[in-house]
Formats: structure tokens, sequence, C-alpha cells
């Protein structure tokens, strides 16, 4: 497939996917969904004589289900299936763990659920920043940047596999004097070209001030050239061989609708730096489903009912008075919320009161049924709320079975995101690390080169959530059995226990390393008196 190049052929492409949107609605939906999620459940309602209360069960249900996908515990490991030594793919899966930390990838992960439950999916961009100053010979950090489900672009939209697509384009809305002073700072001669363009489809510029970027990224084939040296069985000489390997890495393109911002480069990835979590997949489609889209409609109904039941609270609420105008003139007197009745009454009343119906109960119980099968159809049953009070051990286990069962696709799909997202780093820092100074497992300060982890069979395991806190609690009581049973010293157990479960582990170990020098002295004295 020919990869356009021309800012103008890729700012087509570009808008032949928007209308692939526009054709789904997503642009529609995904607003009214923001909205509702945030509260405003009434923009737009010609109602302004009723009040508009907003009981936000979406946001509620959202919140939980969020909780519930994302966590803060993240286990890496990464296992060498070549048969070779695994000390350096211990230190980089390290590495890793230092990469998610510093780039607040967890955070970034809570926020990409957050985008597919309102949104339908969310999609995370890893980068390379190469000016970064580490104290090394080798620079640059790993960054990553939230990306909206309207802002990714894929070459075919009728399949969701990152890794087959053709070219993918993100659309980033930036202001004009930044871009301007972007391609200034690049070198860009043709910079004043870079004006505003309106796109229907964002509301965030009323000023006229925004400009589209456009990013894409697609793969081509690369001929690497490597130098091997093989010894002659009969000889013995050694012969230098060039063997050419062909691989396919990431090129990159970055330009508005009329200037190329940055030319064709190639980024040395093998993969595409995208990883993305979704909620419902839709068959032959990138695009995925929101739980809230088919469930506003349940929203907006429990809202307008809270809303006649509070017009008629307040109507009803105090009785109207009922006066005989033929015999009785008192205009001047009440506040003309009273009502007139020529011969009001046979029996010579003057003045009565009325008083409405009360209301019915039927509307409440309506509304309360409506929310709870919102919320079944949802995921959220009475278990993951708590409604249910267990009688023994087994019964609380069951009833956490019983409440993760809903979101067990949901589930797979984060981990799914998670481990894309780390093989994308290690793609990276393949790509671009270079030789890095790691702490070993002794502690010792090592040099290792990331380039030499080219072309590696590796197997990736990430543990995520509960499964990496019970692996660590069975790794604890592991250590704890293996000490107290004297199958390992205390100089082992001190360097293998994790220092979050041990404070103060550096002065333990000294004062340990101490007193072991000062029974060696002892040892050491006694051995020549007895000689003595």
């Amino acid at each position: 497939m020919d990869i356009r190049m021309n800012p103008e052929e890729i700012w087509s492409e570009y808008q032949q996917l928007t209308q692939y949107l526009t054709e789904n609605d997503i642009y529609s939906i995904v607003k009214r969904n923001e909205k509702f999620y945030g509260g405003r459940q009434w923009d737009g309602a010609n109602s302004d004589s009723i009040a508009k209360p907003t009981m936000n069960r979406l946001q509620r249900i959202g919140k939980y289900q969020i909780a519930s996908l994302s966590s803060n515990d993240v286990g890496i490991s990464i296992t060498n299936l070549s048969g070779q030594s695994s000390d350096g793919l211990t230190m980089i899966a390290k590495e890793v763990k230092n990469v998610v930390e510093q780039a607040k990838i967890i955070e970034s992960a809570r926020l990409m659920v957050r985008n597919a439950f309102v949104d339908g999916a969310s999609y995370m961009l890893q980068s390379f920043d190469p000016d970064y100053e580490t104290g090394q010979d080798s620079k640059g950090k790993i960054e990553n940047t939230i990306v909206d489900m309207t802002q990714m672009y894929f070459g075919n939209p009728y399949s969701n596999v990152i890794q087959k697509q053709p070219y993918i384009i993100i659309a980033l809305r930036q202001y004009v004097g930044q871009v301007k002073e972007e391609a200034k700072e690049l070198g860009i001669t043709d910079w004043d070209r870079i004006s505003p363009d309106t796109d229907d489809n964002y509301d965030d510029d009323t000023d006229g001030k925004l400009c589209t970027v456009l990013l894409k990224f697609y793969k081509k084939k690369r001929e690497d050239i490597a130098l091997e040296t093989t010894v002659d069985e009969i000889t013995g000489e050694e012969r230098t061989i060039e063997k050419v390997n062909t691989v396919k890495t990431v090129h990159f393109i970055k330009c508005t609708k009329d200037v190329t911002l940055i030319e064709d480069t190639d980024l040395g990835y093998t993969r595409y730096p995208i990883s993305r979590f979704g909620w419902d997949d839709r068959r032959n489609s990138y695009l995925y489903d929101s739980p809230m889209t088919s469930n506003i409609v349940n929203q907006v109904f429990i809202n307008k009912c809270y809303a006649y039941a509070h017009e008629y609270a307040l109507k009803s609420a105090f009785p109207k008075i009922v006066y005989d105008s033929v015999k009785m003139d008192i205009d001047d007197y009440m506040d003309n919320s009273e009502i007139g009745v020529p011969g009001i009454d046979l029996l010579g009343k003057y003045l009565d009161f009325s008083k409405m119906p009360d209301f019915s109960t039927q509307v409440i119980q309506l509304i309360d049924q409506t929310e709870n099968e919102m919320e079944k159809n949802m995921g959220v049953n009475d278990a993951a709320l708590g409604n249910v009070k267990p009688d023994n051990t087994s019964a609380i286990i069951a009833l956490q079975e019983a409440a993760a069962v809903p979101l067990k696709i949901q589930e797979q799909a984060y981990y799914e995101m998670w481990e894309d997202t780390v093989r994308n780093l290690i793609d990276i820092m393949i790509a671009c690390y270079g030789v890095r100074l790691l702490p070993s497992e002794s502690g010792e300060i090592t040099a290792v080169d990331f380039d030499q982890l080219r072309g590696l069979n590796y197997r990736l395991n990430v543990d995520i959530g509960s499964s990496a806190q019970y692996s660590e609690i069975a790794q604890m009581n592991t250590l704890n059995n293996l000490f107290s049973n004297g199958a390992i010293d205390l100089e082992t157990f001190l360097e293998v226990i994790p220092d979050k479960y041990l404070f103060g582990k550096d002065v333990i170990k000294e004062y340990v390393e101490r007193q072991k020098e000062a029974q060696q002295q002892l040892a050491q004295m006694d051995q020549t008196v007895n000689i003595q």
C-alpha cells in the first residue's frame, strides 16, 4: 500500500475517516454522554418554569466500575525463552516499572477506564523525549499521552487490531500561535501558511484560534546489516559475514492542513506505540460502545419523574382559598392566588379551602424500579454495592466472585491494554535507550545495552490488581517460611525482602554486618587463646 505523505493528501484521508465516525454518530454520542456523566443533563430543555433536579445515577455506576477495574497493583516479569541468562531481563523489568511510575501510566490507565466508560474507548500514545537529561551519556525518557476515541483514526476502520493497521492518524487541536512557534523552531520556512481551521466535530474553538495538527504513523520495510563473525572448522580462520535482516519499523509524519512540520521520520519501533482500552466492541469496526449510551433514556425518565414530583409537591403543599365572588370582594386583601366562584355554596358559605389529591406513591416505586433495573443492566448488582449480608467466609467469597462477573470482559480488555503498553515500552527502550546504567539484583551498577535485546525471544507476564497483590503476599509467606525453617540465613532474607515491607532495611543490614564481624573477631580471639 502506497503511503501518502503530502499534507493535503493526509488531510483528505483524515476527512474521509471523520466521515466514517459521523455516519456512526460517534461525535454526537460522545458529546451527549460527556454532558450526562458530568451532570449537565438538562441542557437544551425548554422548561424554565419548573425545577430541574438531576439524580445522576450514571455517574455513580461509572465511578464504581472505574474503581473496580483500575488498580494501583501492577507486577511485571520477563522470561527469556532462548535459554540465555535472564539477569538483564530482570533489570529491564525493573526499568519498565520505573517508567510506569515516572510517566504516571497508572494514573493515565485510570483515566482511560473513565473515558472508555463514557465515550466507548480511550487510547494511550507512548513517545520518547530524546533531550531529557538522565545524568548518563544516553539521554531521553518515555512519556505518555491520553488520546480520545474521537481523535484516533485507523486506516482500516473495519478492523480493531492496532498493529495490523496500514496507518493511524491522530488529530490534535492546538493554538495556531503555538504551532507556528514550533514550526519556526523546526526551521519550517512557510510557517506563515499555518492558519485556523474550523471543525464541526469539536466545540472547542469559539474564537477561531485553533488548528488541527495531524500525526500519521505507518510502517515501512527496512534492511538492517549486521556483521556476524564465524570460525572455519577446518582452518580455524575467523570470517566476518554481512547478515541482512528485513524488518518493518514505524515511521511518523506531523503536519497541519497545508504545512508539514516533521518530514518522514523512522522512529525505529517495530510496534505502533499505541495501546487501547475499549468497553463494548462493535463487530467489524474499530469503534466501541459506551454502557451509558443505551441507558441515557432511563436517566432522562428518572429526572423527569423527579421534576414532576417536585412540581406537584410545590403546588399542592398549601391549600387554595375559594370564595364566593358574588358575596365578597377581597381583591384588596389577597395576593391573587385565591379562586373566586359565584355562588360557592348553597348553605351560605362565604369562603372555603381546596385540597389537591395526595401524591401517588406508585411514581416513586416506578423510579426505584427503573434505577434498580438500570444498575443491573450496567452490571452493578446488590452484591457489588454491598447491599447484602453474607453469613460466613464462603458467602463473602461467593459474593465477591458474583460482583466481579459482569466486568469480566472489560477486565480482560484492561489486562490486554497493560500488556500492550509494556510491550510498547520495551520496544521504545530497545530503539532509543542505547547503553544505560541500571542497578542489578545485587545492587551493583551495570551497563545494559538495550539494542542487544532486539529480536530476543521473551515471554511477558503482567500481573494486575488482586492477582499482583496476592502474588506478593504468597512470595512474602514463602520467604518467611524459608527463613523460619532455616533454609536461608538472615543476610539473604534482608537482601531479598522488598524495602516497602521493612522500614529502615539498610540500617538493619549494617547492624547485622557489624554483629557478624564482632562475632568473627571474638571467634579469632578464642582460637588464639586456645593455641597459647
